[in-house]
Parts: C-alpha cells; sequence; structure tokens
C-alpha cells in the first residue's frame, strides 16, 4: 500500500510534449460501462498534479498519476473569433500518464468575460514600492478558448476535434454584397 506521493515537475506525452502541471492537455479517458470496441474518450482538461508513489518512483512507471481538471468544448458560436470555448466542470479525474496525449494554447476569455484592467503595486523582496505594473484582473476562472491559431500540435487539434470545431465560418454570407457596402 502506497502512503506517501512525491510531486513531480512534468511528464512527457506520446506526441513528446513536455507537461507540466498548469499545462493544458487531451487525454484519453476510458468509458465505464461500454461493451464496444473503442472504450476511450478523448477530453480536455488542465493537469492540476503529477505524483509518483514515494517508494516506487525510481523502479516502477505505473506508479505515477496525473490529477486532472476535466473541460468541456462547446463550439464558438457566441464567440467573435468562432473558436471553440471550454467549460470547467466539476470533475477532476486521476489518469495514468500515458493517457495524456498532447499539449494545446488555451486563452482566457477575458472578451466575453469583460475582464478589467488594474496598476499593481510591484514587490521588490518583502517590500512594496511605489512604482506599478498594469496587469489584467480576470472575472472568472472557468470559462476559456481553445487558441485554434497557435501551430503547436495544430495538426493534433483538427485531428481530434469534429471538423465542425475548427473549419473556417464565414462572417458574411454575400461577401461581395458586404465589401460593395463597405466600399460604399
Amino acid at each position: 500500500m502506497v502512503k506517501s506521493w512525491v510531486q513531480c515537475k512534468f511528464i512527457v506525452s506520446p506526441s513528446h510534449d513536455i507537461c507540466k502541471p498548469g499545462s493544458w492537455d487531451f487525454f484519453e479517458s476510458k468509458l465505464q460501462g461500454v461493451t464496444v470496441h473503442s472504450t476511450h474518450i478523448v477530453l480536455t482538461g488542465r493537469i492540476y498534479r503529477i505524483l509518483a508513489a514515494k517508494e516506487d518512483a525510481s523502479t516502477k512507471k505505473d506508479s505515477t498519476i496525473v490529477i486532472i481538471e476535466q473541460f468541456n468544448i462547446a463550439a464558438g458560436a457566441g464567440h467573435r473569433l468562432n473558436i471553440p470555448i471550454l467549460t470547467q466542470t466539476a470533475i477532476v479525474k486521476a489518469i495514468l500518464p500515458m493517457a495524456v496525449l498532447f499539449i494545446f494554447n488555451a486563452q482566457h476569455n477575458c472578451d466575453n468575460l469583460k475582464c478589467s484592467v488594474a496598476d499593481i503595486p510591484v514587490k521588490q523582496g518583502r517590500d512594496m514600492t511605489s512604482r506599478t505594473h498594469t496587469a489584467v484582473i480576470h472575472a472568472d476562472h472557468s470559462w476559456w478558448i481553445l487558441n485554434m491559431h497557435a501551430l503547436h500540435n495544430a495538426h493534433l487539434i483538427r485531428e481530434t476535434l469534429p471538423s465542425d470545431l475548427w473549419k473556417p465560418k464565414y462572417y458574411f454570407h454575400d461577401r461581395l454584397a458586404e465589401h460593395k457596402k463597405f466600399a460604399a
């Protein structure tokens, strides 16, 4: 029986990505109670912790687990960029490191959530200084966008997601009429 765990700094995914706590990942999860050929589903999430059993940390690979916060993917029809939206669930999963497929880039949905900008005092050592720097104050941490414009793992993202989530969408159905209206 495992009594204590040590926190790991990273794992390496099958696509050779360095996955650290806080990184966004696609991962496989087993479907429970399903008796069809494929019993795995691909989900998205953010790594919370990577843990290895203390007494087995250097000898056994299967003693490592990844704690991941699951997020749902929704079509970004309401978002001005028409890209997938990630919404936080209350589900936290413990998965094996080989279930983490690859990382992707997610950005906070500041546009829809109306996040504010504020001047934050700069801390130097233990003391607060009179200098300030501008920082974004996020309104909510449960709504993110999947950055489809990132180049890293773009081919894997397109292979994993349904095409209606990543194919280009027209902003105007009649582009020529809109062009003539703007030119006038």
